[in-house]
């Protein structure tokens, strides 16, 4: 699982939401990813928020376990902007 870098620790979902790049998404345990977005979980923590690219099935499952409760957000982002903002994804997506 790949973590995108943002400006903040906190709020990172009302980050993601404020990029023209990136669009609200309804997750379940099947998605379908068009080829030019990459599907982000935006997980709020007690003192900061992660932000998941799902690179994988398992990475979904993990980030949907219903025994997990912590609040989510999820979006399709633009890929190639992730690339550019996060030179490290190009290796997780191999």
């Amino acid at each position: 699982m790949f973590h995108l870098d943002l400006a903040k620790a906190s709020n990172k979902g009302n980050q993601i939401l404020a990029l023209k790049e990136a669009k609200p998404r309804e997750v379940t345990t099947r998605v379908e990813i068009p080829a030019d977005s990459l599907l982000v979980c935006a997980i709020h923590n007690v003192r900061y928020d992660e932000t998941a690219v799902v690179t994988s099935r398992q990475d979904l499952r993990r980030l949907t376990n219903p025994a997990d409760h912590r609040p989510r957000r999820w979006f399709l982002v633009d890929k190639e902007w992730a690339l550019r903002n996060n030179p490290g994804l190009k290796k997780v997506l191999r």
